[in-house]
């Protein structure tokens, strides 16, 4: 470390010990770099934890801010300072004041929206010292898979949609086993959980079809499957799988049919809210 950094700090801490000093403290994070870097990933509308750990002391001073130096929460002089907090995260954050000196400065996020993904720092000073940690937080979201029958005149389709983020795809296979890659993919994107939806012409064709949609980033997959049979259509069923929740993975079984005269939609409904 060069004499002009460890100047710099010297001077940065002491107003940090007195108080919340913008101006110091974006100082400081320009000439630290961090010293340790964790990804965590969430679900839109839950909570998170973003963890940040410490070698207890006294004189405890924490600082949680967004890598563009958004002011998230901070903590000194044995109580919290929200005054200068960003208003996107009033009533939404909290230390775990019992564990503060233990060591654990982790910072509990509530009702995750997509655009609390980014770089959250860490910085944590003590009489024996001071870490600076790096929390890179993405959020996402898996909504609503489903999967209907539609007749339009003379035409049969299936469609796929979902509310997701990331976008993800839509595959279909045919008996199966055959991938199919004529279908007609549309893409809405807002403010939340892009909306995907893809649309499969199937007039004439008396084959089954499955459709998939994966998350890679929550590494939860969805699949539903279609048949006709005689004079009818028949939602085979759904399943739906979570990396981190194997034991849920639902087995497909045989749903209601409807009439193709009639011209009824069938529906799957989401299994993991």
């Amino acid at each position: 470390m060069t004499a002009q950094v460890v100047l710099s700090i010297s001077l940065i801490l002491i107003p940090l010990l007195n108080g919340f000093q913008d101006t110091f403290f974006s100082a400081f994070f320009s000439y630290l770099s961090s010293t340790n870097e964790q990804i965590i990933i969430g679900r839109l509308d839950e909570d998170i934890i973003l963890p940040c750990s410490f070698k207890s002391g006294s004189e405890i001073i924490i600082h949680w801010q967004t890598q563009s130096t958004i002011n998230v929460h901070s903590y000194y002089r044995g109580s919290d300072h929200l005054e200068r907090q960003d208003p996107r995260y009033t009533n939404r954050t909290s230390l775990f004041q019992s564990e503060i000196h233990n060591g654990n400065a982790s910072l509990s996020l509530r009702r995750l929206s997509l655009v609390d993904e980014g770089i959250y720092i860490c910085y944590v000073g003590t009489t024996f010292g001071k870490i600076m940690n790096n929390v890179v937080l993405k959020v996402g979201a898996f909504l609503t898979p489903m999967m209907k029958y539609e007749k339009r005149s003379t035409n049969s389709f299936l469609i796929c949609s979902i509310h997701v983020y990331p976008p993800s795809n839509i595959t279909w296979k045919m008996d199966n086993t055959t991938p199919v890659s004529e279908s007609n993919m549309e893409e809405i994107r807002s403010s939340g959980p892009s909306y995907i939806k893809s649309t499969l012409d199937i007039t004439g064709s008396n084959s089954s079809y499955e459709c998939a949609i994966e998350n890679s980033l929550l590494k939860q997959n969805w699949m539903g499957r279609w048949a006709r049979k005689e004079s009818s259509h028949v939602f085979i069923g759904e399943s739906a799988s979570d990396a981190d929740n194997a034991e849920e993975n639902l087995p497909l079984s045989e749903y209601s049919a409807s009439t193709c005269n009639e011209d009824k939609t069938v529906t799957t409904h989401d299994k993991h809210p």
